[in-house]
């Protein structure tokens, strides 16, 4: 997953894996260090048809499945994209109140200025090692993705005020270019028939909204010592959520995420980025806040 507000990748891997719980909390402490704090769960999704006997089975199969946990090995590599004095405190596997099997990571940090989030704290479980800041060509079709990347955030702490600002790179508006066939896909080439039976919009929509109901995704700042004053859209405590998305209400709300993707042939520059944040509050289940600074004091 190399983006993580990729909607439709989302819901395919959801429903390969079963329903999942992934939240990052970046811990800062006054002095500058701080921790950061992974949780990762997930729930497998029985598909079952027939006899109650064949929906036992399937449930039975889905529970013996452990997830996978994440190697030392990677999760060091992991912490040296992280930034510099980055360092792995703990791994350990775990359970969430509802019974959903996973693991829950600490890395701990000496400078947050030094810090560099990576979209894979959201799936250490990927053997990938490629780093989120290894960019592809930002097209209108993954800006949302762009925006949403942690890999974006810088973090300066000046006294006793903690400042967040989101770096994106400028959007490229030229039409991809097909590249020219090395191969010849027998795939490509074979007739296709026309579906002579389909499963209507409304009936799929409803199937994914009730099985991805649980899963949900978050990125959060926690200050310790409290908040005094914070221009965050979105704070509960001394936390403030950057991002976090419930992907059953965003399969229920389809034609409004699918909107989005229509916006950077519409807008450009701050406009863009105000009518992105427009049309995010009107998802329900969507927070994601695009101040380009955040300061938290």
């Amino acid at each position: 997953m190399k983006r993580i507000v990729h909607l439709f990748v989302l819901l395919s891997i959801c429903l390969l894996v079963g329903c999942i719980e992934r939240s990052v909390v970046v811990k800062v402490s006054k002095d500058g260090t701080g921790v950061i704090h992974v949780r990762s769960y997930k729930k497998s999704v029985q598909f079952a048809f027939g006899s109650l006997a064949n929906k036992q089975d399937s449930e039975a199969d889905a529970n013996a499945k452990t997830p996978k946990f994440p190697e030392q090995a990677e999760l060091n590599k992991v912490a040296e994209k992280l930034g510099s004095g980055v360092r792995l405190r703990s791994a350990v596997a775990a359970s969430n109140p509802q019974g959903w099997q996973g693991y829950e990571v600490v890395f701990e940090f000496d400078d947050v200025s030094q810090l560099r989030l990576d979209d894979q704290l959201f799936d250490l479980d990927d053997d990938k090692t490629k780093s989120s800041n290894d960019k592809e060509s930002l097209s209108p079709n993954n800006f949302l993705q762009e925006l949403s990347s942690p890999s974006n955030l810088r973090f300066a702490l000046a006294g006793e005020t903690l400042h967040i600002t989101r770096h994106v790179a400028e959007l490229d508006t030229q039409k991809a270019v097909p590249n020219e066939s090395l191969t010849d896909d027998p795939f490509a080439k074979a007739p296709k028939s026309r579906a002579s039976a389909t499963i209507s919009n409304a009936a799929m929509e409803g199937f994914l909204a009730q099985s991805l109901k649980d899963a949900r995704i978050g990125l959060f700042v926690q200050f310790n010592g409290g908040i005094e004053a914070t221009n965050a859209k979105f704070q509960a405590g001394n936390q403030i959520t950057l991002m976090s998305f419930n992907l059953g209400k965003l399969v229920e709300q389809r034609e409004k995420v699918e909107q989005l993707n229509s916006l950077p042939s519409q807008f450009e520059g701050d406009e863009l980025s105000k009518q992105f944040q427009q049309s995010i509050d009107e998802i329900d289940g969507f927070q994601f806040d695009l101040n380009q600074e955040i300061f938290i004091r």
